[in-house]
């Protein structure tokens, strides 16, 4: 069992980090990158960066060292932290 406080601590954390990652300010956003793996956005594009399903992804070829992200966001945000 865990001890009161650091559940408390715990469940602190947790309102946090839901508070933090609330509102997506990539949803709904124009998203471009530099390189789709073998051209196929059906299977890699952007629109899966902001789809909310834990195991789509977006993939550049495999020959790729560094790719890169544009995130036109629909109006000025302020943040510090990208998840």
């Amino acid at each position: 069992t865990l001890h009161e406080n650091d559940v408390k601590s715990l469940q602190a954390f947790g309102k946090k980090v839901k508070e933090t990652f609330r509102t997506n300010l990539a949803k709904g956003a124009s998203i471009t990158a530099s390189n789709v793996r073998n051209g196929d956005s059906k299977s890699y594009g952007t629109s899966f960066i902001t789809d909310n399903d834990r195991y789509s992804y977006w993939a550049t070829d495999d020959s790729k060292a560094s790719a890169t992200l544009e995130i036109k966001l629909k109006s000025p945000a302020k943040f510090d932290l990208i998840q």
